[in-house]
């Protein structure tokens, strides 16, 4: 039977899996046996760690009824009244869990006659975008006891349809009574995208609305119609800059930035030097350094020159380096006003912040020569923009092999990606005296120092017996205040330990599969790959939660008996098939033929760290083409210790600078 026709049998009989382990769970998310194991290892922890990370309406039940029983006090049918307060924990308990899986919940708690529990209910239908809440919501809007707060989410809900008619309701809210209720539907107006044909009419209502007499909804409405991009709000938003309460006249600037109407220019700039409160006179400030030309060029140098109150000379420099395009009569100025002692530093500042802007006009005022002083400043200035974009490659250090000082002091001075790879290099070689040096290191370094220390102890073959050593790693590994990369090196070299002084340990590994971390988690896995004792947990893993997890026990379940074959197969293969996240389902594929354990130590899979190595993934080629797999950065390095052989590490695509790849075998 091939793998997807296995696959396809799996998803109506999951029962072969039952005779692999006796107690499993449905593959649907995550495996029963998981749960309990690390509820027993670490009691009390993992499912309050766990919640608390879940982003809201991603996750999926754990055992079929979790929901069921999670949401009983807004089910249950009964002579007794369920309490209000049990009803909202309710409700609110069922926020981690996706939006299909529990939105008859929520829509029934629409019509709940507590106003506590409709409200926690109109927000659950806003965060989470649910259109089927928009009818209930509409019925909550119009009907006259309802409270104002639960009037206010029922708007947010109204506009995830924005229909002529539910514009129309919004219209109304601009106009109720109620000043909450007011700044509201000017907030939703800005924020929503509408049909183009509701646009002249909305503008108009929230012109309009400038004149209400409660200062916040007089913000709202100008912040509103600077994201509508408003332009025909342009003047009355400049008669708000003499509005009496200061935050109006910060809100109404920072419109008129927005909406970039040269028309505002000349009552910006009597606003600006009439001064203002600081946080008003820098809104003006910035509305003004978004218009282009010339003429504002000069206008910001006088300012320079002599800042309106509510300014400083910085900050007026600062908005000065932040424009998008300067004229050549801005750049003299700002080279004229070097020789002013009293501009200088923040002339040299606008110069900078400039950046490329700036080049041409400063070679030009050197070549045309400058005084002593002020060309040792624009020396500086040109050498901060020819600063390298990236640090130069690590260069390995390899002493002789009895050099044991040498390569202690290549492993603990220097740059962290070059003493890594000096760690690798020394794994490789594995002299006599490598135990011992490692025991001794870990005893004297602090826990950021033992990274190369632990990779070399990770990679190296036949690891030594000295329990002390093993204990030290241990406490690494279990150390929550401590890095995660350098928690999953210390983890890494965990799964090379020897049975005994695992034993000895009391299985941290398995501890530290229930911890909250997804990269604590991944690296568990890599490090059990080829233990048959930890094939129960390998396959809990598969139904983890994150991607990162489950593609690292599918990647160490490569590493698997023959006699475990089939079953493991097809639980692959339907992975394979049927994972949410494709990096999961094409590392599922590749491991879906078995490969028999080694006792080889890993591979190192290594590239300078970059923005692309942040997420927790690299690029490595397999057999069958290119997989991402599960990787941590930290050292300057982004590294995967990967047990499954046939992979090889590729190019990754340089982001600005220079970076290397390679594999170390």
């Amino acid at each position: 039977m091939g793998a997807a026709s296995e696959a396809a049998r799996l998803r109506q009989d999951p029962a072969p899996f039952a005779s692999l382990y006796p107690v499993r769970s449905p593959p649907l998310r995550a495996s029963l046996l998981a749960l309990v194991a690390f509820a027993l290892l670490a009691p009390g922890r993992v499912s309050a760690e766990r919640v608390s990370v879940e982003p809201e309406g991603e996750r999926w039940p754990v055992w079929p009824t979790e929901i069921t029983r999670a949401a009983e006090p807004l089910i249950a049918a009964g002579d007794e009244p369920i309490p209000e307060s049990q009803r909202l924990e309710a409700l609110q308990n069922l926020r981690p869990f996706a939006t299909p899986l529990v939105e008859k919940v929520i829509l029934d708690a629409l019509i709940d006659p507590s106003p506590a529990l409709r409200r926690e209910a109109l927000q659950a239908c806003s965060r989470r975008e649910i259109k089927a809440c928009v009818a209930p919501a509409r019925t909550i809007w119009r009907g006259g006891g309802t409270d104002l707060s639960s009037r206010l989410y029922a708007l947010r809900v109204i506009l995830l349809e924005p229909t002529a008619a539910h514009v129309d309701l919004i219209l109304a809210a601009l106009r109720d009574p109620a000043e909450i209720l007011r700044v509201e539907a000017a907030r939703l107006l800005g924020a929503t995208v509408l049909p183009d044909a509701e646009g002249p009419r909305v503008r108009a209502a929230l012109v309009a609305k400038l004149a209400d007499p409660a200062p916040e909804v007089r913000r709202a409405v100008a912040g509103a119609l600077g994201l509508l991009g408003a332009s025909e709000a342009t003047l009355v938003l400049t008669r708000m800059l003499d509005d009496p309460d200061p935050q109006v006249r910060r809100d109404a600037a920072e419109a008129l930035g927005m909406l970039d109407d040269p028309r505002a220019l000349p009552t910006l700039i009597r606003a600006i030097e009439r001064g203002d409160e600081v946080f008003v006179a820098r809104a003006l400030l910035d509305g003004l350094a978004r218009h282009p030309g010339e003429e504002v060029d000069r206008r910001l140098l006088d300012l320079l020159d002599a800042p309106p109150r509510g300014l400083t000379s910085k900050t007026i420099a600062q908005a000065i380096g932040g424009r998008a395009s300067v004229s050549p009569a801005l750049l003299d100025g700002l080279l004229l006003r070097l020789r002013e002692p009293s501009l200088l530093d923040n002339a040299l500042d606008a110069l900078l912040r400039l950046g490329d802007q700036a080049v041409a006009a400063i070679e030009g005022a050197l070549a045309r020569g400058v005084e002593p002083e002020v060309a040792i400043e624009l020396e500086r200035l040109l050498a901060a923009r020819r600063l390298p974009s990236a640090a130069p490659p690590p260069q390995v250090r390899t002493p002789a092999d009895d050099d044991r000082r040498g390569w202690e002091r290549a492993l603990d001075r220097g740059r962290m990606d070059e003493r890594l790879l000096a760690a690798a290099a020394l794994a490789e070689r594995a002299p006599g005296w490598l135990g011992a040096a490692i025991g001794g290191a870990l005893a004297r370094v602090e826990p950021g120092g033992a990274r190369p220390w632990l990779l070399a102890l990770a990679r190296m073959p036949g690891p030594p017996r000295d329990l002390l050593l093993w204990a030290r790693v241990q406490a690494i590994a279990e150390d929550p205040g401590l890095p995660i990369d350098l928690r999953g090196l210390a983890i890494a070299a965990l799964g090379r330990a020897p049975a005994r002084a695992l034993a000895r340990l009391g299985d941290a590994l398995d501890h530290l599969a229930g911890d909250s971390s997804a990269g604590i988690r991944s690296a568990v896995a890599l490090a059990r790959a080829g233990d048959p004792e930890a094939l129960p947990l390998l396959d809990a893993l598969l139904g983890d939660p994150s991607p990162r997890v489950r593609a690292a026990a599918a990647l160490a379940l490569k590493l698997r008996p023959a006699r475990l074959k089939s079953p493991i197969t097809a639980r692959l293969a339907l992975m394979s098939l049927d994972d949410e996240d494709g990096r999961v389902r094409a590392i599922a594929a590749w491991a879906g033929e078995a490969t028999p354990s080694t006792s080889e130590p890993p591979a190192l899979a290594r590239r300078q760290a970059d923005t692309a190595g942040e997420d927790g993934w690299m690029a490595v080629e397999g057999p069958q083409g290119p997989l991402l797999v599960p990787a941590l950065s930290g050292g300057g390095l982004t590294w995967a210790l990967l047990p499954a052989p046939g992979l090889a590490a590729v190019e990754a695509p340089a982001l600005g600078g220079r970076e290397s790849s390679e594999w170390l075998e």
